[in-house]
């Protein structure tokens, strides 16, 4: 690039483009022949030249783009696993007695599914139980399904789970949820889904 300075001195040039790093200034020194500037010894009886001598700008190179970054991509885990409660409807009223297996599936089917679990919340004249699986029986709980204990249902995305009994009469909540290996788990509640809410009579 030619480059022309007015006057003598030191002057700071910049080099710049679009979309890419501004350099770093650098200083330049014009002078005037011997004029006592940029390190020259001035001579009274000479008159300075007509024009000026601009000394050679160098620049920094401009780097063209973003800086690449060093380590490597991020890893990209899999889905969230979605679970579902299978041919148990929501607001569904069985007659005579309930259910005994519990069933559902698991979406999408990804290799690192770790655990289904489940629990059932029961209320029946202003009483609430949940279902215990190590006791393999009902017990009282405050109401609320966030109070009953999750129990586990296997690690298949097809799974099922037998009561040792059939459910008595009342309301129940039913919710399923599925974890992967390292811990994740849909937490998001959706009726018809992952919650069903039915009824024994």
């Amino acid at each position: 690039a030619n480059i022309t300075i007015p006057a003598a001195g030191t002057s700071t040039l910049k080099a710049t483009a679009p979309n890419s790093v501004r350099s770093e200034g650098r200083a330049v020194c014009v002078h005037a022949g011997h004029d006592g500037t940029c390190g020259t010894t001035a001579h009274p009886s000479s008159s300075p030249p007509p024009s000026t001598t601009v000394a050679p700008a160098t620049t920094a190179p401009v780097t063209q783009g973003p800086r690449p970054t060093g380590g490597p991509p991020a890893r990209t885990l899999p889905p969230v696993p979605l679970a579902w409660v299978r041919g148990i409807r929501e607001g569904h009223f069985f007659f005579g007695h309930g259910p005994r297996e519990l069933h559902g599936s698991v979406e999408p089917d990804a290799a690192g599914l770790a655990r289904v679990e489940l629990r059932l919340e029961r209320r029946h004249r202003g009483i609430c139980q949940a279902y215990d699986a190590r006791r393999e029986r009902l017990r009282r709980i405050h109401c609320g399904a966030a109070h009953a204990p999750w129990f586990h249902a296997g690690n298949q995305p097809l799974f099922s789970y037998l009561l040792p009994f059939a459910l008595p009469r009342g309301r129940y909540v039913l919710d399923v949820r599925a974890l992967d290996r390292v811990g994740r788990t849909d937490r998001r509640l959706q009726r018809g889904r992952n919650r069903v809410t039915f009824y024994v009579a």
